[in-house]
């Protein structure tokens, strides 16, 4: 077995001895500190099939978190995960064989609480927590919570990409977000599918060169996971009685959060795109008590108020942060984000920074 890591580029292979293994990931977690990007993959048709379950448990144990993993009786277990770790964001790319994969309570001591977010892109799976069964399709995706006792059952060989969120960051963008964990979320939601267009692309983290482009991929995995679960928030009666127009107002959102940063943004440029008219596309965003100035400002805001908060970018003037995010008037930006966060950009730039200094 060859275990590979990369490093912004570089890359170096360990060996399979426990020694190596354990140096691997104290070495990992200093990269990660130096570099904010950590890829490692592991696959297990080079291992004895004796071997193969023990030591995917312990890679999935480090890179990721505890859980029990149990093949289906009689089978030949088989499976390749890669992951790509960068600060406030994981992704998981990996197939396999039926088995069940459990955190058990035991496990819930390491006290991790971050949310997972899996899409099952092919094979069927299933997910039981909080008392609830949800069973995954092709394309089908579900939030869990690592803090949650969990059993995911892969019933089929497939492949699935799943998210390690920050809690906190995604409370922030999705009201009452708790409720929206255990919910299938289905393979037809324009969200699920932009999202997982999005992620496909970013396997091998060749979109993430560089820090700057790494914390847009973070704002750009958050925006969509908090679009996609909305969806969820508003409910199946809503998604009912409204239709074709509640699809088509998701993919407004989608288009926005992907082109937040475009100074020319507007409800034409929106409209041209799903192929509706402005004045219905303004209704859209009315109907759900919002309207389309509105969304735009609070996307660019949020988004501008997490750049603030990162390190990677204080060496970056607020006035360029504000130009990034697709304003074009300083003056408004500062009375906005002064209304929506109570602060300045340099209040909020300051108190991450004293921060990290304590956490320091």
């Amino acid at each position: 077995m060859r275990i590979r890591a990369a490093a912004l580029g570089s890359a170096f292979a360990i060996g399979d001895s426990r020694q190596a293994w354990i140096a691997f990931f104290i070495q990992g977690d200093l990269v990660l500190k130096a570099n904010n990007l950590v890829a490692v993959s592991l696959a297990t048709d080079e291992l004895p099939e004796s071997d193969r379950v023990a030591r995917w448990r312990e890679h999935f144990c480090q890179v990721a978190y505890a859980v029990e993993i149990a093949p289906e009786s009689g089978t030949s277990f088989r499976a390749c995960v890669s992951s790509i770790t960068i600060p406030g964001l994981q992704l998981l790319h990996g197939n396999m064989s039926p088995a069940v994969l459990t955190r058990t309570a035991v496990h819930l001591e390491d006290g991790i609480t971050d949310l997972a977010f899996f899409i099952n892109r092919s094979g069927s799976a299933s997910v039981h927590a909080r008392g609830r069964d949800v069973t995954l399709l092709h394309g089908d995706a579900v939030l869990m919570s690592s803090a949650e006792v969990t059993t995911l059952k892969r019933l089929t060989p497939g492949s699935s990409t799943s998210l390690r969120l920050s809690r906190s960051i995604l409370a922030s963008l999705v009201p009452n977000l708790e409720d929206t964990l255990m919910t299938r979320i289905p393979e037809h939601d324009y969200a699920i599918r932009m999202l997982d267009g999005y992620l496909s692309r970013l396997q091998g983290g060749a979109l993430m060169g560089t820090p700057e482009l790494r914390q847009v991929v973070v704002s750009h995995v958050y925006d969509l996971v908090a679009i996609a679960l909305g969806a969820v928030r508003d409910g199946e009666e809503s998604a009912k009685i409204r239709g074709t127009r509640a699809a088509r107002l998701e993919r407004a959102k989608a288009f926005i959060v992907e082109n937040i940063n475009r100074m020319d943004l507007s409800v034409a440029v929106v409209a041209s795109h799903l192929g509706v008219g402005a004045r219905y596309l303004q209704r859209l965003f009315e109907e759900d008590s919002s309207t389309f100035c509105k969304f735009v400002l609070e996307k660019r805001l949020a988004r501008a108020h997490r750049m603030l908060s990162e390190p990677v970018f204080s060496p970056r003037a607020v006035s360029t942060i504000a130009y990034d995010v697709g304003f074009g008037d300083l003056s408004y930006f500062h009375r906005s984000f002064r209304k929506l966060y109570g602060t300045t950009p340099l209040g909020v730039r300051h108190a991450a920074r004293e921060s990290s200094l304590e956490q320091a």
